[in-house]
């Protein structure tokens, strides 16, 4: 089954549909953190560029002491806590859809928990040669992104 705007879908019936679309790269990344697929949701999460990181054009972020451990720091306790988090999913639904170009977009994304209570969060994808990614830099335009988890708290 593959996740379409509007549709509540239960995490039971997600699969790993690849990402070839936004919507899909969600409904990968959400089946990955139900699954605990650690390695998989560290390579579709996108390091942002120095750019996205408000560093200077021309200077090399990878170069900057420090900077690349404490990106992936930020990458893997992403992961750790959205696997976490996503033992409380029973469903999820994508609520709007905000296309940027043809490269980005953004996603309301409403996540049903076990408790009977609900989250909502606001998701940047971006269109990669390797397909789309979560995106933790900002969105065009300056559209926030849900801060902290990538389920909401």
């Amino acid at each position: 089954m593959r996740l379409q705007r509007g549709e509540v879908v239960l995490t039971s019936e997600l699969a790993n549909v690849g990402h070839d679309t936004a919507d899909a790269a969600l409904q990968t990344l959400t089946w990955a953190a139900v699954q605990q697929d650690a390695a998989l949701l560290t390579e579709m999460i996108r390091v942002p560029l120095s750019s996205d990181l408000g560093i200077s054009q021309g200077v090399d972020w990878r170069k900057t002491p420090g900077m690349p451990e404490q990106l992936e720091r930020i990458r893997q306790e992403l992961v750790r806590n959205t696997i976490e988090h996503a033992n409380t999913v029973g469903a999820i639904q994508i609520v709007e859809r905000r296309p940027f170009g043809q490269e980005n977009a953004l996603l309301r994304v409403k996540f049903y928990h076990a408790n009977g209570t609900t989250t909502h969060e606001v998701v940047l994808l971006r269109l990669q040669k390797e397909g789309w990614r979560r995106d933790l830099g900002s969105a065009p335009g300056g559209v926030p992104q849900t801060p902290g988890l990538p389920f909401g708290r």
